[in-house]
């Protein structure tokens, strides 16, 4: 049987550990990464606002990694949930559009399919806590 706490803290670190290092690159070197990845960048301060955001949310993922008790984490743990949940229905989305007819949106970069792998490692990692204290 898996330990419930241990797989939290696990998670959570992991989570908190990717989540902190993507915010502070897309905060702090933000040309660089866009063009190492060859995404087309047309508004700076919208990717450093959500490598801020990522940032948060890595930081949420710190709070349930320290305190590992299902009624204070519950929260981040939903939220986690709905996070990778909407990101990768978005990834998709953004993935799918420029094949529409009539749009002139460039394809995303190849790195997009990685960033939809490990969202959807930790949408099912989340989901699978959820349940675990669900039941």
């Amino acid at each position: 049987m898996i330990d419930k706490e241990k797989l939290i803290e696990l998670v959570c670190f992991v989570h908190a550990f990717a989540c902190t290092a993507f915010g502070i690159i897309l905060i702090f070197f933000t040309e660089g990464y866009l063009f190492i990845i060859s995404w087309p960048m047309t508004e700076p301060t919208m990717v450093r606002l959500f490598g801020a955001a990522i940032l948060g949310i890595g930081f949420a993922s710190i709070i349930a990694w320290k305190r590992v008790d299902w009624g204070k984490i519950r929260i981040i743990i939903e939220m986690n949930m709905l996070w990778t949940t909407f990101g990768i229905l978005a990834m998709l989305f953004g993935a799918i559009y420029p094949l529409f007819p009539n749009t002139n949106a460039s394809p995303l970069p190849p790195m997009v399919v990685l960033y939809i792998v490990i969202f959807i490692a930790f949408d099912l990692a989340f989901f699978y806590i959820y349940y675990l204290f669900r039941t």
